[in-house]
């Protein structure tokens, strides 16, 4: 699959089927996101992937500490995903100091996300960007994993069990540039 093929392709699943990607292709979905753009080639990510027992072990711990936080409602569908999905993979952030370096260090993390969601679709696989556990139950996995970054959010990785019966809809290109009734004549 091309690229741009991939990018309009891409969306964000509501369920997982139990087809599991193989492990090498999951390697290549991280490949892709390590080869993300950085500012001053930082490189500010790492990535821990769950599955099996481990992953079913942390979907159980979010679920217990979102049944004591009953304003986290939104967390029981990403609970129920991430229990779907045959991975689910980490990010971690490094940590840096001062706000400008935050700031472009996320921009890199979610720069390393896309390219693996990118990567997933043209392996013929799909994918949900998650960050509810992030705030839940973050720092416990970072102590649990060892992780030296703070966890800044997650994805899922597997096939889409329902591919024909979401449609997303995007804003439309003259809608998301601001000077677009200047420049479209330029197009002509």
């Amino acid at each position: 699959m091309e690229l741009k093929e991939a990018i309009e392709k891409r969306k964000s699943v509501i369920g997982f089927d139990k087809d599991k990607p193989l492990l090498k292709d999951v390697f290549d979905v991280i490949n892709s996101a390590r080869l993300a753009p950085s500012s001053k080639n930082r490189q500010p990510w790492n990535f821990y992937v769950l599955s099996g027992k481990e992953k079913d072990e942390m979907v159980k711990s979010f679920v217990e500490k979102l049944s004591q936080n009953q304003t986290e409602a939104t967390g029981f569908g990403s609970a129920r995903l991430m229990n779907e999905a045959p991975y689910v993979v980490l990010v971690f952030m490094d940590e840096i100091n001062g706000y400008e370096d935050i700031a472009v260090n996320y921009l890199a993390v979610g720069a390393a996300i896309q390219n693996a969601l990118l990567t997933a679709k043209s392996l013929g696989f799909d994918s949900l960007w998650i960050y509810d556990l992030v705030h839940v139950i973050g720092k416990q996995l970072k102590e649990k994993i060892g992780a030296s970054g703070n966890l800044v959010s997650a994805f899922c990785l597997g096939k889409d069990a329902f591919p024909d019966k979401r449609k997303v809809q995007k804003r439309k290109l003259e809608d998301v540039i601001i000077n677009f009734k200047e420049i479209k004549n330029e197009l002509e």
